[in-house]
């Protein structure tokens, strides 16, 4: 291969035995093995080296505009180097060597950020792939398999279009229609591969379906359950894809055959219990022992007296554990309509199954917390009426959050976990006011008695951290960003005789007020503080 000599020397250093095998070091040592990150770091070296290079040459007229972005734009040739080497090294290499094995797989990690040329190779690497796909997987070092290294040329498409917005790519498009083949292929190593470029599949509920009942029909793979977590975690905003649409991947899931026991109770157990927490006592047990094993065959004894205590503890307290984590369970699936409707479908088609009887609780027992008293109560009728809600904002910040008396305490955390009318979604409301809270401060009643304790109200623009109300009730409220204070009008003059021993506002000048409303507070002797002083 005609590639440079710094890249020659780099692929030699990725060969030598020792690369990235690093070691654990003493406080004040030094790691002296070369290592992925030394490697990056050298060919972005190489890069800036040649930008400088063919920059000095354009400046000399030596080079035309044109072929001078060309060759900035191909990392100054770089790219092509590296590409030239996958390809040719993917081609050619003798799976049964590990030692150029593990080469390859290092040359892969490194060269995940260089996707400049990835139109140009597309087909051959696809080619590649595809008769990846057809390879028995093997371990290439301790925690990579042949999986892994696949999924290092997947990453390449992911970074390259769905991380840049551009996942309407027919190239991308032609990666996604591999990945439900790639994760049959490599089933144990199906976590590595993106979910967030299987949503962009055309029938992506139907691969969803498809691929659970692969692993539900497959027993040998019950220990690492895929997809769980994207379906029912409870760290899942709404407008995720896969956790949105779960209970239509359930149903397209069940519609597919009569699946046995065995299956059903893995579908509930592994994949639905394990994301609510409410395991079986049998099968927490086992992961516990099953992973106290895996540290004794890795060597790591110092651990294992560590999870042995802890496992004998989780046996001792488990139905204590187990009733705390039941409330919550149920509490999560009263606020999520996807989950709630992913275990009546369960029950719907599998009314016999020995585990039947507990969806069934919990689908009651979601009802009657649907019904119970909640913390924050949206419907609250006021009877102290503010004309000027913004103005009565100033007044809980200063009641609520920074006297502490005003209670109990709004936390947008803590509504969502028993709002059972929707889902609110941080990531996709975050941006604006979400209507729930601006409603339970709208009707959120304030005692006389705590009116008469505010002598002063702070309208913070952003200067001082923002006021806590704003973040609960707009979450990503920035005011860098050109959002606006919640002003207060004219409307408070009528809100002063509600406020008796108010005697300073920092800051209004945020709201821009008129002269009326200044001249009102100043012939109250309200003193008008700007927030600069």
């Amino acid at each position: 291969l005609k590639i440079s000599e710094e890249l020659q020397k780099t692929i030699e250093k990725i060969k030598d035995p020792s690369f990235n095998e690093t070691k654990v070091l003493k406080f004040g040592q030094k790691q002296t093995v070369l290592t992925i990150e030394n490697i990056r770091e050298d060919w972005s070296k190489i890069i800036t080296e040649r930008k400088k290079n063919i920059k000095y040459l354009y400046d000399l007229d030596r080079i035309e505009e044109k072929e001078y972005e060309e060759r900035i734009k191909n990392e100054c040739g770089f790219a092509e180097e590296l590409y030239t080497v996958l390809i040719s090294w993917l081609k050619r290499i003798d799976w049964s060597d590990l030692e150029d094995v593990k080469a390859l797989y290092y040359f892969t990690e490194i060269l995940s950020g260089h996707y400049s040329l990835l139109e140009k190779y597309h087909n051959q690497l696809q080619d590649i792939i595809d008769k990846l796909i057809k390879k028995q997987d093997f371990q290439i070092i301790a925690h990579a398999n042949l999986g892994e290294l696949v999924r290092n040329l997947v990453e390449l498409y992911y970074h390259r279009y769905n991380y840049q917005d551009d996942n309407d790519s027919p190239l991308f498009l032609e990666m996604v229609h591999k990945i439900p083949d790639l994760i049959k292929a490599f089933p144990e190593d199906s976590y590595i591969f993106e979910l967030s470029m299987l949503e962009n599949h055309p029938k992506a509920e139907d691969v969803m379906a498809d691929l659970l009942q692969f692993y539900m029909c497959n027993e040998k793979y019950y220990s690492y359950v895929p997809f769980a977590s994207d379906l029912f975690g409870e760290h899942n905003q709404y407008s995720d894809f896969f956790y949105k649409n779960s209970s239509n991947i359930i149903e397209l899931l069940l519609q597919k055959k009569n699946f046995s026991d065995k299956e059903i109770d893995y579908l509930i157990e592994d994949v639905l219990f394990s994301q609510l927490n409410i395991e079986c006592k049998e099968n927490v047990i086992e992961a516990a022992k099953k992973h106290i094993r895996h540290l004794r065959e890795r060597g790591l004894e110092k651990y294992v007296t560590k999870f042995e205590k802890e496992l004998t503890e989780l046996i001792q307290n488990f139905d204590k554990n187990y009733t705390k984590a039941w409330d919550s369970a149920v509490r999560r699936v009263a606020v999520s309509k996807s989950i709630f409707k992913s275990i009546k479908l369960i029950v719907k088609a599998y009314p016999n199954h020995p585990k039947t009887s507990i969806l069934e609780k919990i689908v009651a027992e979601v009802k009657n917390f649907e019904n119970k008293p909640k913390l924050y109560n949206l419907n609250t009728k006021p009877k102290t009426i503010f004309k000027d809600f913004h103005f009565k904002l100033l007044v809980i910040e200063e009641l609520m959050y920074n006297q502490g008396v005003l209670k109990p305490v709004f936390l947008l955390s803590e509504l969502m976990k028993e709002h059972t009318k929707r889902e609110i979604d941080i990531d996709e409301e975050g941006y604006d006011v979400i209507p729930e809270v601006k409603k339970y401060f709208k009707n959120l009643d304030i005692p006389v008695k705590l009116l008469a304790e505010v002598e002063t109200l702070y309208q913070d623009s952003g200067f001082g951290g923002g006021s806590e109300f704003i973040y609960e009730m707009f979450p990503y409220w920035d005011p860098g960003a050109g959002d606006d204070v919640f002003e207060v009008t004219n409307k408070a003059i009528a809100d002063l005789e509600l406020l008796p021993n108010l005697k300073k506002i920092i800051g209004l000048e945020n709201s821009e007020p008129s002269k009326k409303l200044i001249k009102t507070f100043e012939e109250k002797g309200i003193i008008l503080e700007k927030e600069d002083d």
